[in-house]
Order: structure tokens, then C-alpha cells, then sequence
């Protein structure tokens, strides 16, 4: 069902059908008085009379606006249609998932895929601190805001599956019946096992798991179906990621192999830490923009030259920051590489460059070599 046209809420006019998946639909809206750009999620009309599920939408809105962090999407409004549907309304963000990112199976420069991490860590922690564990982090979950003159900033979505570490019975209800809840690649051991005394460190594992394809550009673990997935994640040993790139610092693969550790035990006890850990391969101007003392984290170098090291295209300042910041060229390294342009945007771009490049050399050649000149003359 296209709800485009309708207006919700008395107050929320839907502009256009944004994406739509097995559970809902969100549409790009407006605010009727205020003109106020934002974002609607609808149910599906199957999922809308399951009170279960729709306790986890709500659950959603609950979980965003209590948490209070910039890297966590706003969720403005609640409410449903006189149709019956649940809806959430939110902030409305433009830019690009992590997963779209990921499509290409390009890995990404070291300091970029730190930085997307630790951003992703920082709003974690503060979600952990209320007690909030997300438990279906993944790519498609990250999303880099991109704004004109800024480095992209990431908002972690969809808290509907979220759990409350301090559970009211009805939550602890919900969460003891060994369903397994969450996308099943990104699945920390006990959650693919199904269960339900889950804390934090589950979103530790799947951060690994997402710091590890960043670097590699694969998943660490695949398979036919779902179940043979959840049986890898039980029974085998995490790859190495350094197997796959040898160009990655040792203590880097530290980073990830303790994060998707089996046992939970072994790995980071909380965001903090696992932040602590990658802030050597942070830019100054990360750090500062993390609330981290820049002075206290020893850096990483980049590998000797003729190391196959990934790159981005160069770029100048961060305008974020003032002027005698350190500047951070990671994530503006990234604005400029997904600028949002189409496949054919990109073509006209690449011929573009190359026609200029073919200009500039037929100058240099006429220059050099002067037909016009008389092969007698003096300069």
C-alpha cells in the first residue's frame, strides 16, 4: 500500500516512499505548519495486529529519545493511522548507509574505518549507560549524515529489537521465549544460540564483525542459509582479518579478534574500552571531536612506501573544526568518496577528468614543440 499523498497525524504530509522492507515502509514527509522535513516508519498492516511486534516498534522511540546522543537518530513522534498502522516519526537524514558503502566489497582505509566504528562506539556507550543494549547492529543500521562542508557524522537506527538490561516482567516476557532476534551475519555467539541474558557486550561482537568487513570488505562468516550462518558463528573460529589484508597493523587485528571473541568474557567489557583500543588509529581532530585527549593516544603510522595501502582521494581542511585544530582527513576523505553521485554522474565525471587530462598534455606537446615557430629563428 502507497501511503504517498496522505497526511498523518493531522500534521505530517508523505512526500515520497523513501524504502520498504519486510516488516515496513518509511516515507519522506512534511510537516504541514512548520514545513519541517522529516521521516515516517510504518508497520506493515500484518506485523500492526501483532501486539508483540508492535510493542518492539514502540519500543523504538522509547529507546532513541531516552538515550540523548547525536549519533543516534531523533525520534520526534508516535501515533497510528485511523487504518490502524503504527508509526514512528523521525529526523530525516540524508547521506548514506554503511551499508550501501559496503556494496562494492572495496575495503576502506584504515583511519576511515576506525573512525566510522568509534562514532558508531560513542553513541553505544551512551546508549549502554541507560541500560539499552541494540542488538541488531549491522551496516544498513549506520548511517553517515553527510552535510555540505562537514565529515560525515554517523547515526546508529533502528533500535526496534533494543532491550532493556534492566527489564520490566512484561520485557522479560518478550525476551525469554529463545527466539532469536537480529540479523543473523552480525550475531554474537550466545544471541545466535538464543540467549536471553544478553548484555553489552553482544553489540561489541557485532561491532567487530562490522570493524572487520570495513577492513576486508567481507563478511567473516557465510553460508546458503540462515542456519548454516548461526552454525559457523557457533562452531568456528573467527578469521583473521590480517589473512585476508596483510597490510593491517597486528594491533589492529587485536582489535577485532577481541571484540568477536567467543566468549564474552574475553572480550571489551563495554564501548569505552573497545573506544580506548582504537583511538591509535584515530586522526587528532577524531579524537577531539570524541571528547579524547588526542596527547594520550599513541598514533598509528601509516606502512612504508610500496605497502599496498588502500587510499582515498586527498582533500584539504576539515571546516568543522577551528583552525588550530588538528585536522582529520579520514572522514572528509570519505565525503568526497561518496558524494552521493549516480553510476552515470560518475562516468561523466571520469570523462571529464580524462578529456582534461588529454588537453592539458596536447598543450604541453604544441609548446614544447612549436610548429609555429621557424625551425631558422632565435628566440
Amino acid at each position: 500500500m502507497d501511503r504517498t499523498g496522505q497526511v498523518v497525524g493531522e500534521k505530517y504530509r508523505l512526500v515520497r516512499l523513501l524504502g520498504e522492507g519486510g516488516m515496513g515502509a518509511v516515507y519522506e514527509a512534511q510537516h504541514t505548519l512548520i514545513g519541517r522535513r522529516c521521516a515516517v516508519k510504518f508497520l506493515h498492516a500484518e506485523f500492526a495486529r501483532q501486539p508483540e511486534v508492535v510493542t518492539r516498534f514502540i519500543r523504538e522511540a522509547q529507546a532513541a529519545s531516552s538515550i540523548g546522543h547525536r549519533g543516534i537518530i531523533d525520534i520526534y513522534d508516535v501515533g497510528r493511522t485511523p487504518d490502524g498502522a503504527p508509526y514512528l516519526v523521525m529526523e530525516f537524514l540524508e547521506g548514506i548507509s554503511v551499508g550501501k558503502l559496503l556494496e562494492g566489497g572495496t575495503p576502506l582505509p584504515v583511519k576511515t574505518a576506525a573512525e566510522i566504528v568509534a562514532q558508531a562506539l560513542s553513541a553505544l556507550l551512551q546508549a549502554h549507560r541507560h541500560g539499552i543494549v541494540h542488538r541488531d547492529l549491522k551496516p544498513d543500521n549506520l548511517y553517515l549524515v553527510q552535510a555540505p562542508g562537514a565529515p560525515p557524522l554517523v547515526k546508529v537506527l533502528d533500535f526496534g529489537i533494543s532491550k532493556m538490561t534492566v527489564a520490566s516482567e512484561q520485557q522479560q516476557k518478550m525476551t525469554q521465549t529463545g527466539t532469536v532476534l537480529g540479523t543473523p551475519t552480525y550475531m554474537a555467539p550466545e544471541q545466535a544460540a538464543g540467549r536471553t541474558d544478553v548484555d553489552q557486550r553482544l553489540d561489541l561482537y557485532a561491532m567487530g564483525v562490522i570493524l572487520f568487513e570495513l577492513l576486508t570488505g567481507r563478511v567473516p562468516f557465510s553460508g546458503t542459509n540462515y542456519n548454516q550462518v548461526m552454525f559457523a558463528i557457533l562452531s568456528e573460529p573467527f578469521p583473521s582479518p590480517r589473512a585476508l589484508r596483510p597490510d593491517l597493523p597486528v594491533a589492529l587485528e587485536a582489535v577485532v579478534l577481541k571484540a568477536t571473541a567467543k566468549n564474552r568474557e574475553d572480550r571489551y567489557p563495554d564501548a569505552e574500552a573497545m573506544l580506548q583500543a582504537l583511538a591509535p588509529f584515530l586522526d587528532p581532530a577524531a579524537l577531539v571531536r570524541l571528547g579524547m585527549n588526542p596527547d594520550e593516544a599513541a598514533p598509528f603510522r601509516s606502512p612504508p612506501p610500496g605497502a599496498p595501502t588502500p587510499t582515498a582521494p586527498s582533500s584539504g581542511p576539515d571546516p568543522t573544526e577551528a583552525p588550530a585544530a588538528p585536522v582529520s582527513t579520514a572522514m572528509v576523505q570519505l565525503t568526497e568518496h561518496t558524494a552521493g553521485l549516480s553510476p552515470a554522474r560518475r562516468r561523466a565525471k571520469a570523462w571529464t577528468v580524462a578529456a582534461l587530462a588529454t588537453l592539458v598534455v596536447a598543450v604541453l606537446v604544441l609548446f614544447l614543440w612549436r610548429p609555429w615557430s621557424s625551425s631558422g629563428s632565435a628566440p
